[in-house]
């Protein structure tokens, strides 16, 4: 397999707790329903109580549970980077919810009918994909095998690797579960060259091929390459995780796992909190350096900006926290190259920048189709310029150009 030889490599080595704490959230809950312009139905009325685990509503086909207990306080809406998110204001009443059988299947699936169910009923996510795990499923019946995706996608952010270290047998147990209701007999473990327990999963499990990805970013790059030659579908450890405990416990997914860092966090850490927790709550559990100036969610190379009162949604696997908003002021363009020095793919994206102003953006774009959106360019610009975005701004207004001829 021929990897990449750009991107971006850090200069100093992981500092963050690879353990999972779990949360118990004690303010109110936004359980997310879909995005603005999806269908969904209620199937509770306002004012009602609700248990953890309840179904309270099917937005697209996809049934929605209960993450916390409380008071059902109706539904409202939230500006979640350029999408605008419908959620169930649930009023946590702070008491501890026993985990039940709250999905209806009698054994663990064994075929890809019986699997798709669980997908469904389960409301499992495809944390790779950013979508349900159901929507995704038709690239499962033609795949030849499976690739665990073990690596995270930006720097300093150990979402999928503490999953993996934490729950190492669930995780390998639901990834054995989906293999043989698919009859796969090929599974592999891709994980980050400088991770230690790597070597020690590639010894105690033996029959699982264990990859060590590349130390430099986008580590997305090397899983998507990988799986295109080898036919493999790729899929995450909290995603196999939640296969098993929708399998085993009949638990559906109403949890997420996200990687609080930045510097202005003074120790960050993986934390395991309800669907629908507020950012700012999730805030609270840390203890922070400075004042906060900016948070940036899914990592800092391809990522948005939100607000402490937006919600974390089943698609958010971190949260930056940044202090000093000065440095992140955006600066004339010094043609550095290192924007091109960094680019997988070898595009020179300050170029986009210059020919947009000489010649109007519906011209701009030409070859930047070939843009990943890993966000490298942005990351590594002195002059703070949020190149990825600009491009995508620019192919959006050279296809509405295309459009209209």
């Amino acid at each position: 397999m021929r990897l990449f030889s750009k991107g971006i490599k850090l200069h100093k080595d992981l500092d963050i707790d690879f353990s999972v704490s779990t949360q118990n959230v004690s303010g109110d809950v936004y359980t997310f329903l879909c995005y603005a312009g999806q269908e969904y139905e209620l199937l509770i009325k306002e004012g009602s109580r609700v248990e953890k685990y309840t179904k309270i509503a099917v937005a697209d086909g996809i049934p929605i549970y209960a993450s916390v207990t409380g008071e059902f306080c109706g539904v409202c809406t939230f500006e979640s980077g350029d999408v605008t998110v419908i959620a169930a204001h649930i009023k946590n009443s702070g008491e501890y919810t026993p985990p039940f059988s709250a999905l209806s299947h009698t054994d663990i699936p064994s075929s890809p009918a019986e699997l798709l169910d669980l997908f469904k009923n389960a409301a499992i996510i495809d944390t790779f994909n950013k979508d349900y795990l159901c929507n995704t499923f038709g690239k499962y019946l033609t795949c030849d095998s499976l690739l665990l995706f073990a690596v995270d996608d930006n720097p300093y952010v150990v979402t999928s690797c503490a999953v993996m270290c934490d729950f190492e047998e669930e995780v390998l147990e639901g990834l054995s579960i989906i293999t043989r209701s698919l009859k796969i007999k090929n599974a592999v473990i891709m994980m980050q060259k400088n991770f230690k327990t790597a070597q020690f999963f590639k010894k105690r499990y033996a029959d699982i091929k264990v990859m060590r990805a590349t130390d430099k970013y986008p580590a997305r790059l090397n899983a998507l390459i990988y799986a295109k030659k080898n036919n493999s579908l790729i899929i995450t450890p909290e995603t196999c995780r939640a296969v098993y405990r929708a399998a085993v416990f009949k638990e559906p997914c109403v949890t997420k796992t996200v990687t609080v860092w930045g510097d202005a966090i003074q120790k960050p850490a993986a934390a395991q909190i309800p669907i629908g927790t507020t950012c700012g709550e999730l805030l609270d559990m840390f203890e922070s350096h400075t004042q906060i100036g900016k948070i940036v969610a899914n990592g800092v190379m391809n990522g948005y900006l939100i607000m402490p009162n937006d919600i974390i949604t089943p698609f958010i696997d971190s949260i930056t926290v940044m202090s000093d908003c000065a440095k992140m002021q955006q600066k004339g363009c010094i043609t550095c190259g290192r924007c091109t020095a960094v680019c997988p793919v070898g595009l020179a994206p300050y170029y986009v920048l210059r020919r947009a102003a000489r010649e109007g953006s519906s011209k701009a774009y030409f070859n930047f189709d070939l843009c990943l959106k890993c966000g490298c360019c942005s990351y590594v610009c002195p002059a703070n310029i949020p190149l990825d975005t600009y491009i995508k701004l620019y192919n959006d207004e050279r296809s509405k150009a295309d459009a209209q001829k």
